[in-house]
């Protein structure tokens, strides 16, 4: 058994109560679904909008930090729900997309948040205590952006899927400080072995979502006889002569049209290229795989792994590759969650929604 000191803060980062408890509940840090978690404390202060802090009162004082969404008084307990920080980006902002071409994705990012939460003419909206760093690593990123406004929530999913770019937030109470940290998850490739001792339990679902293709043929709705068809193929790799070997079975396939027109700054095949870049890129994740070890497992180390690490996970001498999504800890079992199809109906629509 862990035991837990839970802290309440506010915005401003001003102590307000703190309490031991032995039981943190179930906790979810879920990238591809915002998640609200629940812990319940037998006496605290607390109010909306808080920042809650719970450290393990052990060696290695795992930390989870939060902001409190609502609080329920149950006579004996409260019980506080909160969201992760990554919560903050789900809102509509305004860009500039033509930056891409000469910035990287992570200051192109960074820069973002910044503006939304840092810079704001509007001083209210800004977090106090809140800085962003980035690691430029992705240049001429492709997000297929229609407007100059868009869910920053959104984007984050497509930087994650496209390029393993990630948002990781962290807070430092004593100074007062919050930090949000972009960059490119590079580690090296993990590989999990499902099938040994160590793994709990596993489970693979490859249902396919209704907006998975292998193959898009785009058209120009302007000129229709200009066209270009690209394939998705078992590597990953995304063009438009793919290697018969390694061409995806069965095939499923669409047909889409943009709009190009002859003074456009890019030519029709590379605006077909990023829509079709961004289309089939999602395929490549399209599953959900759940790997469940010891919370202190020693040959995977879930509290040493960070969204956006690829895998492959073998199973039945089968490798598959993947990329780490998600995870929940619960009663000193860590279940990883791999790819970015959830099982859950409300899980479902944000995905549909972002993907």
């Amino acid at each position: 058994m862990r035991l837990y000191n839970v802290e309440i803060f506010d915005s401003n980062f001003n102590f307000k109560s703190s309490h031991p408890i032995s039981d943190r509940g179930k906790y979810e840090y879920d990238y591809i679904s915002i998640s609200v978690n629940k812990v319940s404390v037998p006496d605290i202060e607390v109010e909306k909008g808080d920042y809650i802090i719970m450290t393990a009162m052990n060696q290695d004082e795992e930390q989870i930090i939060g902001i409190v969404v609502s609080f329920t008084d149950k006579g004996m307990e409260y019980e506080i729900e909160y969201k992760t920080f990554l919560s903050i980006t789900d809102v509509d902002v305004h860009y500039d997309k033509s930056l891409l071409s000469t910035i990287t994705l992570e200051q192109w990012l960074a820069d973002i948040i910044s503006d939304t939460y840092v810079n704001n003419a509007d001083n209210m909206q800004n977090i106090y205590g809140l800085s962003v760093t980035y690691e430029a690593a992705t240049s001429n990123a492709l997000l297929d952006l229609e407007e100059n406004i868009g869910n920053l929530y959104e984007i984050l999913i497509k930087a994650l899927v496209n390029y393993n770019v990630v948002v990781d937030f962290s807070i430092d109470i004593c100074k007062r400080k919050i930090n949000a940290h972009v960059y490119s998850n590079k580690k090296k490739e993990l590989y999990i072995e499902a099938d040994i001792m160590n793994v709990v339990e596993k489970k693979f679902n490859f249902k396919k979502s209704n907006s998975s293709y292998n193959k898009m043929t785009v058209y120009n709705s302007l000129d229709e006889t200009e066209q270009q068809t690209f394939y998705l193929d078992t590597s990953g790799n995304i063009s438009t002569t793919p290697d018969a070997s390694k061409r995806i079975a069965p095939v499923v396939f669409t047909n889409i049209f943009i709009k190009h027109e002859d003074d456009d700054k890019k030519s029709f095949y590379e605006e077909a290229y990023e829509k079709a870049f961004n289309k089939l890129s999602a395929e490549k994740y399209d599953n959900l795989i759940e790997i469940s070890v010891l919370e202190d497992d020693e040959l995977v180390n879930p509290h040493d792994l960070n969204v956006g690490q690829n895998t492959v996970i073998i199973h039945d001498n089968m490798k598959y590759r993947t990329i780490l999504t998600g995870m929940e800890i619960e009663n000193g079992i860590a279940k990883l969650m791999f790819g970015t199809v959830r099982l859950e109906l409300t899980k479902k629509i944000k995905r549909r929604m972002y993907l």
